[in-house]
């Protein structure tokens, strides 16, 4: 038996759903992530005229500019692992709910 299938046959249902479930969230809130950090960038460059600070070390990028971007864009990050695990968490819900 490989040590794979054994580390199957080892997990509960729950331990291997709740690992499943963690993909899921870590895949979505990737994705999202990029999605909503590009728009965000767009938004900082359109009303800023300046190319947006994803590297503070560079030239020309300020200590102020450098913070806000990074709070921006680290609250943006928060409220959508937020949103995912709770959107998640009530589907799951749902979903177990219709079952039984």
């Amino acid at each position: 038996m490989s040590g794979f299938s054994r580390l199957f046959r080892t997990l509960r249902p729950s331990a291997l759903e709740d690992w499943v479930d963690d993909l899921m969230h870590a895949a979505v809130v990737l994705g999202a992530g990029t999605l909503f950090t590009a728009a965000l960038r767009w938004v900082w460059e359109n009303s800023t005229h300046r190319k947006a600070p994803t590297n503070p070390s560079l030239e020309g990028v300020g200590w102020r500019e450098a913070i806000v971007w990074s709070a921006l864009s680290g609250a943006l990050v928060g409220m959508i692992k937020v949103a995912v695990r709770r959107g998640s968490d009530k589907a799951k819900a749902r979903l177990h709910e219709s079952h039984n």
